[in-house]
């Protein structure tokens, strides 16, 4: 396992347009993705099921989804029994 996943540290996921894998950031160092394996038009269903994903990848949401230009982005941290 990364080491760096195991820190009890506020991360970043951003999934670029079409929001398809979303990019897990440590700082400006990439340490991880996780696939959404759907796409859905719907911004509150598309959260909802990021959220979902985030979490069977052993993530949690800690902050609002915002957007930035092209991507989707939030705060997240790894679930303590991940």
């Amino acid at each position: 396992m990364n080491e760096k996943l195991t820190k009890a540290a506020t991360l970043q996921v951003r999934a670029p347009d079409p929001f398809t894998k979303g990019v897990i950031f440590e700082g400006d160092e990439e340490i991880d993705f996780v696939l959404f394996d759907f796409w859905i038009e719907d911004r509150v269903e598309w959260e909802r099921r990021a959220d979902e994903y985030l979490h069977k990848a052993g993530y949690h949401r800690i902050s609002a989804w915002r957007y930035d230009g092209n991507d989707a982005v939030a705060d997240i941290v790894r679930h303590r029994e991940a």
